[in-house]
């Protein structure tokens, strides 16, 4: 049996914070081949119902009947918890985030929806780590704001994509990773990792003995240096203290034989990679310049035009460039609002209802 032949240590630590409900909720099965573990965090306001625990059993369930570590299982058991919480949102819509980390002892793959997150860390340095469904993490990735920025950015917490929204979801599957002995997992929700670096993992690594050890120090640092209220968190440790060691098969293959084989997939794979790259790209710009638009419109709600007007200048010019021209026409209207609210707030006498045409039609559907 293959969990007999390896060593995993789980720990965890989940805490309601400055909250009564605590709507995080964590579980894992190690099987004799398999092991999941499963961090999700409830996005309703449902007190009555807990929209992550629906989640959570719902993958450990499927997991327990099919425990893979394949890319369409793993996408299967979150697509299954997905229609779980919509069949369950009766009286109001559940949701929530969720990350799932399935192994079989010697490597493992991951998959996600939202912003709960994995760290993987190999001789206390970050080997590889999630990257949220957020506008903020766009913003990243179109180089709006610096990945030091993203855990404290206004936008963090909203996400692009959850479990219980209405449209089909596309969860994030990660490919296979091969683990080796002392690896650590550290899996985490929002409340915790908005209040902690990346800086701050690596460096508490240090003379760590064990999965339990970890948990506690992580959480005396993130607490240290929450300045704001808190969330619920949650804070969940693996340590992969022995790995299990593979058989090598004695089949070998033809080096040419396999070139002959590969080459025509490259081909056709790299190019639907380059293509989904694309529109990957654009679509981060998109929303991007989305929530500009989106915190424009908040500030002149509350009479702010001059604060808008950059954000609108700067939404404006990315539309443009990416041929978004009914865009475009919106954000000259708000421009109009933003004129006349200046002129009217300088006692500008000028002002007349012509400087209000159009702009306020814009104003009364926001």
């Amino acid at each position: 049996m293959r969990r007999e032949n390896s060593d995993f240590g789980t720990k965890f630590i989940t805490s309601p914070g400055d909250f009564k409900i605590n709507k995080d909720y964590f579980a894992y099965l190690e099987l004799d081949d398999y092991a999941c573990w499963v961090l999700a965090d409830s996005l309703d306001s449902a007190t009555d119902i807990l929209s992550a625990e629906i989640v959570v059993n719902s993958i450990l369930n499927d997991f327990r009947e099919k425990p893979s570590l394949k890319k369409r299982k793993i996408k299967k058991y979150i697509k299954n918890s997905h229609q779980r919480l919509k069949e369950e949102s009766r009286t109001m819509s559940l949701q929530s985030t969720v990350l799932v980390v399935v192994s079989d002892y010697h490597s493992l793959r991951w998959g996600y929806i939202g912003n709960t997150r994995l760290y993987h860390l190999r001789k206390e340095k970050i080997k590889a780590k999630t990257k949220d469904h957020s506008i903020a993490q766009m913003m990243v990735e179109v180089g709006d704001i610096g990945e030091q920025q993203l855990n404290q950015h206004q936008e963090r917490n909203n996400l692009e994509q959850y479990l219980g929204q209405e449209k089909s979801i596309s969860p994030t599957i990660a490919k296979k990773t091969e683990l080796k002995d002392d690896d650590i997992l550290i899996l985490c929700t929002s409340g915790f990792w908005e209040h902690i670096s990346d800086y701050d993992l690596e460096s508490d690594l240090e003379e760590v003995k064990s999965p339990q050890e970890l948990v506690e120090k992580l959480e005396l640092k993130m607490l240290s240096q929450a300045s704001n209220s808190l969330d619920n968190y949650s804070v969940v440790s693996v340590f992969a203290n022995k790995v299990l060691q593979e058989k090598v098969g004695k089949k070998k293959f033809s080096i040419k034989k396999i070139a002959m084989i590969l080459i025509p997939i490259l081909f056709l794979s790299g190019g639907v990679f380059l293509y989904n790259k694309r529109v990957s790209k654009i679509r981060a710009k998109v929303m991007a310049a989305k929530s500009k638009f989106n915190r424009a419109n908040r500030l002149i709600k509350k009479g702010q035009g001059r604060k808008a007007r950059p954000e609108l200048q700067k939404a404006k010019e990315s539309f443009k460039k990416l041929g978004k021209d009914e865009e475009v026409a919106k954000i000259n209207k708000q421009l109009e609002l933003v004129n006349a609210q200046e002129l009217e707030a300088e006692g500008d006498k000028k002002v007349t209802a012509k400087d209000y045409v159009g702009a306020l039609i814009i104003k009364n559907q926001n």
